[in-house]
């Protein structure tokens, strides 16, 4: 947040790390089940304009926030034409600095975009971004990951060769999670396996799906089948 003379308000501009790392909506529900407060950067806290100290370089294109007792930049945003704009050549167009923290979004035109690297990153995430959508080619890894998950994108749409592997991986001490995509849809062959598989304490549901819809000759098995482990 950046104050005037009379400590009011002039301008807050933030981003969430939980904006760029949400799962898809037909993931979120079993994601839910973590919740980490590292997965989510709050807006930059009220301070006194007595407290920091504001550098507004170039017209407005450059913003710094920096706490005048030590010196700790807390905040910088480079524009272009009002919108968060910086070659990637130059470094991330925003940064922001917290309790967990240095965290890094590249933005292009208004846009979160990177040709090199992740367009955010921080200690624990890291996505990849193509003119504001997920994209990564799926053959050079996760557009998307975290300590418990990987996304696979491309286009913004969960994507990748079954054959190589599930698009989304999440993975935790008693549970694991898959889903098997292709151009955003549930795909696998029946022949290799399930499209979608969940496991946790003992439960497993798994799913049997061609290009998103239930598929799985009657003669070999279900193509929904929800079993429990005998427990000791």
């Amino acid at each position: 947040m950046i104050y005037n003379s009379a400590g009011e308000v002039e301008l807050q501009e933030f981003c969430t790390t939980e904006a760029l790392t949400a799962p898809s909506a037909r993931v979120r529900g079993a994601r839910n089940l973590i919740i980490r407060a590292t997965a989510k950067l709050a807006p930059l806290p009220k301070m006194s304009n007595k407290k920091v100290w504001t550098d507004v370089l170039g017209k407005g294109r450059s913003t710094q926030v920096t706490e005048r007792s030590t010196g700790i930049i807390l905040y910088e945003a480079y524009r272009l034409n009002g919108v968060l704009h910086r070659s990637e050549n130059e470094g991330p167009a925003l940064t922001t600095y917290d309790q967990f923290g240095k965290k890094e979004y590249y933005y292009l035109k208004g846009q979160l975009h990177r040709d090199s690297g992740p367009a955010f990153q921080d200690e624990w995430n890291e996505a990849y971004y193509q003119n504001g959508q997920l994209h990564r080619d799926s053959k050079e890894g996760p557009a998307r990951k975290d300590e418990l998950t990987e996304e696979y994108y491309e286009n913004d749409q969960l994507h990748r060769d079954p054959k190589e592997g599930p698009a989304f991986i999440e993975r935790g001490d008693v549970s694991e999670y898959l889903e098997y995509c292709w151009e955003g849809e549930l795909h696998r062959d029946p022949q290799d396996g399930p499209a979608k598989v969940f496991k946790s304490s003992g439960l497993t549901l798994v799913e049997y799906r061609v290009h998103g819809k239930p598929s799985r000759d009657p003669r070999v098995g279900p193509w929904l089948l929800v079993t429990e482990s005998e427990r000791s």
